[in-house]
């Protein structure tokens, strides 16, 4: 199922996306067992809905250095995690906009899946991370590089974060696991490529890690690492994230 928030009558609203239809959602969106959430109303043409960030997080998290090196696997010694807080407080959905503001003068791209916590974890194992995982994500995770080592505040100006264009909820942990290709494009050409198969952690692995430091709930998002090199961008620039299994979320540089 795709799940993707939209303005529809001026209101925000959840909906369940198929072809080019969205039919609003009634009740908690955030239902993904027995059915999943109930309709709510008459379909809509998705062309004709401006498409809105598909979560609304209160902890959206980073992770750094999230693919392994060419030659390694998950079966030798992995480093310790790291993430950093990804402090947009409002990520723009499909068609967003990245505003390169004046101090910055060196913007990349990070094209990203980002795993939605759909079930409050605290303590949580792995498996239990997984069967709380609501769906994925899209992220254009823009940085500010020049920033660096203060990795929250590279991550963390206005119009930094895109997520879209929808969250899919039916995913399989085998599906993550065997390889998703993750693609970016700039201006149209492929300047980033790599597949979930080669996360140095997996999705639960990460939400379980979190769960014993926060308290994760419904709607939270962790954006699991982009494929090494970044690549810069300039206004002016149309950049894509391309989720096997997801979508191409697309955004525009300003």
């Amino acid at each position: 199922m795709k799940i993707a928030r939209a303005l529809v009558g001026g209101r925000p609203t959840y909906g369940e996306v198929t072809a080019d239809r969205f039919r609003p959602l009634a009740g908690d969106p955030f239902v993904h067992r027995d059915g999943g959430p109930a309709l709510g109303g008459d379909d809509l043409p998705l062309s004709e809905l401006p498409l809105l960030c598909p979560v609304e997080p209160r902890t959206m998290l980073a992770v750094m250095g999230g693919f392994l090196e060419p030659g390694q696997t998950r079966d030798a010694e992995r480093p310790p995690m790291v993430l950093c807080p990804k402090i947009v407080p409002e990520p723009s959905g499909q068609g967003g906009t990245v505003v390169r503001p004046p101090s910055v003068d060196s913007l990349v791209m990070e094209a990203e899946m980002a795993v939605v916590v759909g079930a409050t974890l605290r303590h949580a194992s792995a498996e239990e991370a997984a069967e709380a995982i609501w769906g994925y994500t899209c992220c254009n995770d823009a940085t500010a590089t020049q920033f660096f080592p203060q990795f929250y505040l590279a991550k963390g100006f206005d119009t930094f974060c895109s997520l879209g264009p929808w969250v899919v909820t039916d995913l399989t942990p085998d599906q993550v696991e065997a390889g998703l290709a993750i693609v970016g494009r700039r201006n149209g050409e492929e300047v980033q490529r790599a597949s979930t198969a080669d996360y140095k952690y997996l999705p639960w692995e990460w939400l379980a890690y979190v769960s014993t430091v926060l308290t994760l709930v419904p709607g939270d998002v962790v954006t699991l690492g982009t494929p090494p090199p970044p690549p810069p961008v300039v206004p002016g620039d149309v950049v894509e994230i391309d989720v096997e299994g997801i979508g191409v979320l697309s955004n525009h540089i300003a």
